[in-house]
């Protein structure tokens, strides 16, 4: 009998135990546009649409799912859009790094800062202050860079003292 309780009471504590830690979402990894920026903080989003915060440190900052709302706080940050949403971010001061994954309205802050748009999407970017680089591929995407000497990659560019031009769309082969 006490050999029961005993098991019992083992299996009874793992089930407890194994409950009462802190469900935590998969970091994925740093994009290679962030590729050799440190971090002081990982903030990751849920597939829900959600306001995401930064902190005054460095951050690396993923979406994850929902058109979310993404402020950071200040240092050199890496922010990552959800995919296929539409998302607001506000990249605020430090020369960040923000890889736009979706429609997205992004203001790049003051800072000499790197934009970059990935997907099909239109994606609009104000560049703010400093020198910023912003390559969007998106058809209808807008890049303007406002004050610095900035470099842009877009269907339309505004404020842009270096203008790339876009990348044709491969024609398919019949």
């Amino acid at each position: 009998m006490k050999k029961i309780i005993s098991i019992a009471a083992i299996g009874i504590s793992t089930i407890i135990f194994a409950f009462a830690q802190p469900v935590s979402a998969a970091t994925p990894p740093t994009p290679s546009q962030c590729s050799g920026m440190t971090f002081d903080n990982t903030i990751v989003g849920t597939p829900a649409s959600e306001t995401l915060t930064g902190t005054p440190g460095r951050d690396l900052i993923f979406g994850m799912g929902g058109s979310d709302t993404i402020s950071s706080q200040g240092a050199n940050d890496c922010i990552v859009t959800s995919v296929n949403a539409n998302s607001r971010v506000f990249a605020d001061t430090g020369n960040d790094v923000v890889v736009a994954q979706g429609a997205d309205w992004i203001n790049a802050g003051s800072g000499n800062d790197k934009v970059y748009g990935t997907s099909a999407s239109a994606v609009y970017v104000y560049g703010a202050d400093g020198d910023d680089e912003i390559r969007l591929s998106g058809q209808g995407s807008v890049a303007n860079g406002d004050t610095g000497k900035d470099t842009c990659q877009a269907t339309r560019t505004v404020n842009c003292e270096v203008i790339i031009p876009p990348s044709p769309t491969p024609t398919p082969t019949p």
